[in-house]
């Protein structure tokens, strides 16, 4: 299974410790500045995984053998330091491409798929235990969950208390507004909430990782939307913290038992707001990463600046208490819904091998500006013919003296161009 494999790094350590970071595929000079230093955090004591709160390639990928898998991903994250799972939430930019290749690329990341098509040398698209970082999507929404050790504070092993991570990956763009599959919004939202009540019931530690901020002092100043749907929904299940990574910066916020985390600023920063969040606590918009430790009862969040490898801010938040001794853990915990890849309908998302795939709203430009041309066409037409019977008259009927360069004829060429969309059927949603 996809995720066996990801649980056993989680078992029998002392402490969980994983970075979180947003916005990094844009391949340039403060990607792989902020790659080096998130290689070095790595290193000692090592990672467990990395979680990618949305918004990943710039622009997105066209299809599964696009070569920004390895210029932009593969080859800034490689090394022994990253050779975890990256745990992906997909975001804005990422679906300006092909969201169903960045899914289906979990497939050849665990040895579905032996082999694409050939690029770069003949490499092959399954990953080897030296080659870095583990691409995990299995779903629009999934979730993850780990078990560790807690020693910190233990006078020996054999007491120390045994801890229950749970991560809920979630799609902001298809939870929003305007989502063009019939029903699919509703039953994400209805998922989500039966996923978040079993959990809060089973497990010690609850995350939520988005693209969209509920709130931030970034650019985005946070989506009214979801401050109106998944702020309480959060709260009254006790999650811990959201981390977000639409804008380029990195950023906490306390909410009461809530933190919100931004960590978006992987190739990048960006100005955010004139005034920051009532309840911000730190802001910046240097490029970097958030190094996060777990124990028993403690969650540090440091923020690290990607171009020095230095600490900017810690912060530290204890655990809102969920469960109770009494609770059936098992009857909750079959209460959550199952992981299963649900593909995208026709013209959503994009083939797995496809071209570039394009959102309704780019859709709609296209087709408005077919039209448009069109329109223009015609009117273009109709006024060099008016203008040629205007000609005409003026002149007795003589030709118009520069229509000589034509051979005496005046000629208007009228072409229309006709844009065809080429839709493949995966599966309904």
């Amino acid at each position: 299974m996809i995720m066996r494999r990801a649980l056993l790094l989680g078992l029998a350590q002392a402490q969980l410790h994983f970075a979180s970071l947003g916005n990094w595929g844009a391949g340039n000079a403060q990607q792989h500045a902020v790659a080096r230093s998130l290689k070095a955090a790595a290193a000692n004591p090592p990672l467990s995984f990395v979680v990618s709160p949305g918004s990943n390639f710039m622009e997105g990928v066209a299809n599964l053998e696009d070569a920004r898998w390895y210029k932009e991903f593969r080859d800034v994250y490689s090394g022994p330091e990253l050779n975890c799972p990256w745990f992906v939430a997909l975001g804005g930019h990422d679906w300006d491409g092909n969201v169903t290749a960045m899914v289906l690329r979990t497939n050849a990341t665990y040895g579905h798929f032996t082999r694409v098509r050939e690029i770069e040398e003949e490499d092959p698209l399954r990953y080897t235990e030296d080659r870095g970082p583990r691409w995990t999507l299995p779903n629009f929404f999934y979730h993850y969950t780990q078990t560790f050790t807690d020693t910190s504070s233990a006078s020996a092993l054999m007491s120390a208390p045994e801890v229950s991570v749970f991560f809920a990956f979630i799609d902001t763009r298809i939870l929003g507004q305007g989502f063009p599959v019939p029903g699919a919004t509703e039953r994400h939202w209805e998922e989500l909430k039966q996923t978040l009540e079993a959990a809060s019931k089973s497990y010690d530690w609850l995350f939520v990782v988005g693209d969209e901020a509920i709130y931030s002092s970034g650019r985005s100043g946070g989506s009214k939307y979801l401050r109106k749907h998944l702020r309480e929904l959060l709260r009254s299940n006790l999650v811990d913290a959201y981390i977000a990574g639409r804008d380029r910066d990195m950023e906490v916020i306390e909410d009461g038992s809530l933190s919100h985390i931004m960590c978006g600023s992987g190739s990048g920063g960006r100005a955010g707001k004139f005034f920051a969040h009532d309840g911000s606590i730190y802001w910046t918009k240097r490029p970097g990463f958030c190094y996060h430790t777990l124990t028993k009862n403690k969650f540090t969040t440091q923020f690290i600046d990607g171009l020095n490898g230095k600490t900017l801010h810690a912060f530290t938040k204890k655990r809102n208490i969920k469960n109770d001794a009494k609770t059936d853990k098992l009857k909750h915990l079959t209460q959550i819904p199952r992981v299963k890849y649900i593909p995208m309908p026709a013209g959503i998302g994009g083939a797995p091998g496809g071209g570039v795939y394009r959102t309704p709203n780019s859709i709609f430009v296209i087709v408005c500006g077919t039209i448009g041309l069109l329109i223009a066409s015609m009117i273009l037409t109709a006024a060099t013919a008016v203008s040629n019977t205007r000609v005409s008259r003026w002149t007795g009927g003589v030709p118009y003296p520069y229509n000589d360069l034509t051979g005496g004829q005046s000629s208007v060429k009228s072409t229309t161009t006709t844009t065809t969309t080429k839709q493949t059927t995966v599966a309904n949603v």
